[in-house]
């Protein structure tokens, strides 16, 4: 961040995790300027003083968050609506130094548990709302590990092979890959 607010086009960067503070700061513009310099998770320049606000507390219930509106993406490039995109999970237990996460982990130091989850039923939820929407052949999921959680695993897979059926692809880590947790994948 120091480097990027540092720059003059910049008035302002997003530390952390942005939905809260992106919605802030977009509110208290007035007049092409960002009123408010006390966003937390934001860093705002103001008349030559870069104000670098606290963080906010990870989003805990990832439930409570609306369905990412993706339809500028499926707009402007067709196919990706074929592959549908989905998080199911937010953080990774590992610090791997080419990774986000290890920032993260940083940042939100004081954090004790980084990885937070959507429920399998809000998952599923998710994937019909998208499916009504168009085609979707196969699902990417992009969590950072899908595999973290057995009991989750097993929550999920009968929905999502009731209710979705259709092909996927995750991110697994070998410290996560037990038998059960292929029998289930190969299952969904």
């Amino acid at each position: 961040p120091e480097n990027v607010i540092a720059r003059d086009e910049v008035d302002a960067v997003v530390v952390g995790e942005g939905e809260g503070a992106v919605l802030e700061l977009v509110q208290s513009v007035d007049d092409g300027r960002i009123t408010d310099t006390s966003v937390k998770n934001a860093w705002v320049k103001s008349e030559g003083t870069v104000h670098r606000n606290p963080l906010r507390p990870y989003i805990r219930n990832l439930d409570d968050m609306p369905f990412l509106d993706k339809e500028l993406f499926y707009e402007k490039v067709p196919f990706l609506r074929k592959g549908h995109m989905l998080l199911t999970a937010r953080g990774c237990p590992y610090d791997c130094t080419f990774c986000s996460n290890s920032s993260f982990h940083e940042i939100y130091g004081s954090e004790k548990n980084h990885i937070r989850r959507y429920s399998p039923g809000r998952v599923i939820e998710e994937l019909e709302y998208h499916m009504r929407r168009g085609a979707v052949d196969f699902i990417n999921i992009y969590d950072d590990i899908f595999t973290l959680d057995l009991k989750w695993l097993e929550e999920f897979v009968p929905m999502y092979k009731s209710r979705v059926n259709r092909p996927f692809i995750c991110n697994i880590h070998p410290n996560h890959c037990r038998e059960e947790i292929i029998s289930l994948l190969k299952e969904a």
